[in-house]
């Protein structure tokens, strides 16, 4: 049975520096794309995670590398186990 907990919402708060894949202003502002993807882990009913190669990993990670390239958040073998313990595994036949 999917996670429920009520309703949840997702809130981006208007404070933050925020961008969008922009290798201008990465080292200044949050990359939105970033906050998202973890932010809809919560929502989906994933915890923080102690694996640092986790999309929920409790800190930001920077996503340029160290040649100030972007790099698009990735899920990690940990966040897929856990939403998949939740949810169960993808299923193409349940889907079609």
């Amino acid at each position: 049975m999917p996670y429920s907990a009520g309703e949840k919402f997702l809130h981006f708060d208007d404070d933050e520096l925020w961008t969008i894949k922009d290798t201008t202003q990465l080292r200044d502002y949050t990359d939105l794309h970033y906050v998202a993807i973890h932010e809809i882990g919560h929502v989906l009913g994933l915890d923080h995670s102690s694996d640092q190669n986790s999309i929920m990993a409790p800190y930001y990670q920077d996503p340029l590398d160290k040649f100030g390239n972007y790099q698009d958040p990735k899920l990690g073998e940990d966040d897929i186990k856990k939403i998949q313990e939740l949810y169960g595994e993808f299923n193409m036949h349940k889907i079609l």
